[in-house]
């Protein structure tokens, strides 16, 4: 194991915070705060930060309030995580029910849809709905196992009307429908010579159909992008990081304090930066996760 080698000088009175700030450094907070309250800005009297369609429409006490305060279901009836009625969404449960009975009363979709999930065939064909998708290998109560077959090889398996089929051309692919019969069928390929006819089986046929229709769908919803929690879960490890560390390195530093609590560290650090920041013009955020 390397030493431990000290790359920044501290003092010998230092405290935990100073050792958290070697990872979250002034340079970040004033990165957070800055990006936290850039939608104040909206209404800035300066015209190259306002946003007259924002601000004109709204103030800003009010926007803050209404987000401070957004709510779609009384968090007073929220069933416990041990009970029957447990829903881990209904925080958000009325809008959903809301646009699903909205969509149903305003749409009919047609015969051929497309749909980017994982979809269940058996329940499906019990709603009158025929389905063809592909399917990985290792899936459970998959009847063919993956394996290494020479090109053209194919295998099919059929359940009353679910047929299972494992054909290799280029790669091997594996589909599950309820739309097509385990047969073969004729297409035409482009070649070097020109056109020439080939034989695949029918659910292939009928998914290279429908493909299209996922790729159309991505792209619709790349000009409506919307936010994910995978950042909010890369700020919280990347944070968690930091104070995992933080300990670590204060330990390395003075051996004498070898008896290192993370969560009263943790609480020690978030009271250091609240009373830091009532000492300064601007107040830095209190990070406590």
């Amino acid at each position: 194991m390397l030493p431990f080698e000290e790359i920044v000088h501290l003092d010998e009175d230092c405290s935990r915070l100073d050792y958290f700030k070697l990872f979250i450094t002034d340079e970040m907070i004033g990165l957070m705060v800055t990006e936290t309250n850039s939608t104040k800005l909206y209404w800035s009297s300066d015209k190259s930060w306002r946003v007259p369609a924002i601000a004109d429409v709204m103030g800003y006490t009010r926007f803050e309030k209404i987000r401070q305060y957004f709510h779609l279901n009384d968090s007073a009836h929220f069933p416990p995580r041990n009970s029957d009625n447990y829903d881990p969404l209904h925080k958000i449960r009325p809008l959903l029910d809301h646009v699903r009975n909205t969509c149903q009363a305003v749409y009919k979709p047609q015969c051929k849809l497309s749909v980017d999930e994982a979809m269940l065939a058996e329940d499906l064909l019990e709603r009158k709905t025929y389905s063809c998708a592909t399917i990985r290998a290792h899936r459970k109560g998959w009847p063919l196992p993956k394996s290494k077959q020479k090109k053209g090889v194919l295998k099919m398996r059929q359940k009353g009307l679910i047929v299972a089929t494992q054909w290799t051309d280029k790669q091997q692919v594996n589909i599950l429908s309820t739309n097509s019969d385990p047969v073969m069928t004729t297409v035409e390929r482009r070649s070097k010579t020109g056109m020439l006819d080939h034989e695949i089986p029918l659910p292939v046929v009928n998914y290279n159909c429908g493909m299209f229709g996922v790729d159309l769908a991505d792209q619709h919803h790349s000009y409506y992008p919307v936010g994910h929690k995978v950042a909010d879960q890369l700020l919280t490890a990347a944070t968690r990081v930091a104070l995992l560390d933080t300990p670590s390195v204060a330990g390395r530093s003075k051996p004498y304090n070898s008896q290192l609590m993370l969560q009263p560290g943790r609480k020690r650090r978030c009271f250091q930066c609240s009373k830091m920041g009532t000492k300064q013009k601007v107040a830095e955020p209190v990070i406590c996760l």
